[in-house]
């Protein structure tokens, strides 16, 4: 379970309402049915098929010997591939109130980021992961290539590659410190705060 994000907050209080996060969607809710229809197919057949089963046989997931990321616990890689739609049903029950309960703690305005190419992190993948912040007003916004001046694929990891510095690092900067949405022209998405937790499961 993982959300790669910055904070303008304060080191003491990073959700504190002052703050404003930027949300790059990891695997909060990786669920298979998000998967960009395109290449569900495949990816399941890879991640969901192929990566238990090699996992299984190596007790690891050998991820760098095959090319896939780096390589991986058993427990880290049967938890991506057997994931459901409330991601914390991986975890046992005397632990989910707390999972929820540190989500829902988080008070900062989200802008979550996705592109347009990324066959993880699609619209419905990044409003499963936003549904758990229901304390938070969030904004999703869906960039095309084009729009960072991107001549390759950005997928799901690109965005941090330093080729990125001059053009998406810089552009958000201006929520980090000021709040300001750098794309409004790019909003799919806009859900104010909502105390329910059943949000995530839409």
């Amino acid at each position: 379970m993982s959300a790669q994000s910055r904070s303008a907050g304060s080191r003491r209080d990073p959700v504190g309402a002052r703050g404003h996060v930027a949300y790059i969607p990891e695997q909060v809710a990786l669920y298979w049915p998000d998967y960009d229809a395109g290449s569900r197919l495949r990816m399941v057949a890879k991640w969901h098929l192929a990566m238990p089963a090699v996992t299984a046989l190596a007790g690891y997931f050998p991820g760098r010997r095959l090319g896939w990321l780096e390589d991986l616990p058993a427990g880290v890689a049967y938890e991506w591939s057997f994931r459901r739609a409330r991601m914390e049903l991986s975890y046992p029950p005397g632990q989910r109130e707390a999972i929820l309960a540190r989500f829902a703690a988080v008070g900062a305005p989200i802008l979550a980021v996705g592109t347009t190419d990324d066959e993880f992190g699609t619209p419905s993948a990044i409003r499963r992961g936003l549904g758990y912040y229901t304390s938070s007003p969030r904004t999703q916004v869906q960039l095309t290539p084009a729009a960072l001046s991107a001549t390759t694929i950005i997928g799901h990891f690109s965005l941090f590659h330093p080729s990125r510095s001059g053009t998406f690092w810089t552009s958000a900067l201006d929520w980090l410190r000021d709040g300001r949405n750098p794309w409004p022209e790019a909003v799919v998405h806009a859900t104010p705060p909502c105390r329910s937790n059943t949000e995530a499961s839409r």
